[in-house]
């Protein structure tokens, strides 16, 4: 199976929701979450999206990330905030 833009956006978004978790246990994760966003877009970038797409699904996929935790975690919204210019 060749896995779809969508699919690779998601899995990108749940490693750098992982090191955002990391991030609320006060890891400094930044460098390794910077790592991630550059490694996602160059991803989505090999199935065929301009810089632009790849960005919105990455992001998208990271606000899903986000909203669907089942706790606060503010610390891992900054952290993600901070590398990829997110928005409340």
């Amino acid at each position: 199976m060749i896995p779809d833009k969508y699919y690779v956006a998601y899995r990108h978004a749940h490693i750098m929701k992982t090191l955002g978790d990391l991030a609320e246990q006060g890891e400094d994760v930044s460098l390794l979450l910077d790592i991630a966003v550059k490694n996602g877009l160059a991803s989505l970038r090999f199935h065929g999206c301009t810089p632009d797409d790849a960005r919105a699904l990455l992001v998208d996929a990271v606000q899903f990330e986000l909203t669907t935790s089942k706790r606060a975690v503010p610390k891992c919204r900054a952290a993600l905030e901070a590398v990829m210019g997110l928005t409340h």
